[in-house]
């Protein structure tokens, strides 16, 4: 119950951190999105490979698999994210697993998201270069976020402020025993500690990377994936180990300078049902390319030189180093809209097939009658 009241805590600092209504909102479709991302995740069919890292009530310590249905359920039945900004005191009604999910999305991942504009993403990207009408573009994204390092988005310190129901635990904590409090804070102490040696090992990594990018200078590339892989990317970052060992080019990271390439990688995946970013969403990245020798860019359009060695292709991006690529952006697409777009085509092309029909029985010269 102490536990629950500081998840509960944590949750209301972080959608309500900020009076501003643009910055609220920007909390509101950042958590709306890892609940999202975590989402298809779990339901993906490859989860035990590609559902990592996982809360610590869903981690069993005898290393069996975990419960991915109970942890599906348990995202089905959380509020809608703008439900709980508008009545906080629906975390009161939440379960314990349901808290320390929420807690443990925002809390666990070393990065920080703000929703943005198009405009000021073209400010970084100069996107509308390969888009003449961006309006008319598919490749336009629907919301768009960006990504900085999560040094402190929060105050994840348990020494929180009085709940938002602080009724309920102040007398859970009358009513706890001297011994099972000491070992609780105990615990708590430990967690805490290794929480704060890993937060500084990621700190001292990002800090040496952004030196590295400021100094050598960074391209943009564009990478798309199956949307049920972007639970992981955004807590680990591309990594080349996950890339497969098919490519002719070889094994590494794969991006492209043009938008269009990689939005033609991405899949969609069926969305967390309350999701304000729509029920069937896809996802690119964005990325900052370090300009290093050992990053290969394609500049030709032959796929193979004289020599008969393949050549990268033109606008493509290949990185063997996982430090020589980081996490700037991330577009979302809502799949839905499209797909009601293709529905109503079918429909329109239905009907004319049935009108051309039509017209051919009343034009079918008719039997003599005798």
């Amino acid at each position: 119950e102490i536990m629950d009241g500081e998840a509960r805590n944590r949750l209301h600092r972080y959608l309500h951190q900020s009076s501003s209504p643009d910055e609220a909102d920007s909390a509101i479709y950042s958590l709306d999105l890892l609940i999202s991302l975590f989402y298809t995740s779990v339901c993906s069919y490859r989860r035990t490979k590609i559902c990592s890292p996982l809360p610590p009530f869903a981690i069993s310590t005898n290393n069996s698999t975990p419960d991915f249905r109970h942890l599906q359920s348990v995202v089905e039945n959380l509020p809608a994210v703008r439900e709980i900004y508008l009545k906080p005191e629906i975390l009161d009604k939440l379960s314990s697993d349901s808290l320390h999910l929420l807690d443990w999305l925002i809390s666990s991942i070393r990065i920080r998201l703000r929703k943005i504009t198009l405009a000021m993403f073209e400010a970084d990207t100069k996107f509308r270069q390969f888009f003449p009408n961006p309006s008319s573009s598919q490749c336009v994204p629907n919301h768009l976020f960006e990504i900085g390092f999560n040094h402190s988005m929060i105050d994840l310190s348990p020494s929180s402020p009085p709940s938002i129901s602080s009724s309920s635990t102040t007398s859970t904590t009358t009513t706890t025993t001297t011994s099972s409090s000491t070992s609780t804070n105990g615990e708590t102490d430990q967690n805490k500690i290794r929480q704060q040696k890993i937060e500084k090992q990621q700190q001292e990594e990002q800090q040496r990377q952004d030196e590295e990018f400021e100094k050598r200078g960074y391209t943009i590339g564009y990478h798309g994936s199956s949307v049920e892989n972007w639970h992981n990317i955004c807590h680990m970052g591309l990594q080349t180990s996950f890339q497969r060992d098919t490519s002719i080019f070889g094994i590494g990271i794969y991006l492209s300078e043009d938008p269009n390439v990689a939005h033609s990688f991405k899949k969609a995946g069926s969305s967390w049902k309350k999701s304000e970013l729509g029920n069937r969403i896809s996802c690119v990245a964005g990325c900052h390319v370090l300009n290093h020798d050992e990053v290969k860019r394609g500049v030709k359009q032959d796929l193979f030189s004289e020599e008969g060695e393949s050549n990268l292709p033109k606008h493509y991006i290949l990185v063997h180093d996982n430090s020589h690529v980081k996490l700037k952006y991330l577009l979302i697409y809502n799949e839905e809209v499209k797909k009601q777009h293709i529905n109503r085509m079918w429909v329109l092309i239905f009907v004319y097939v049935v009108f051309l029909l039509l017209v051919s029985l009343y034009k079918k010269p008719r039997g003599f009658k005798w």
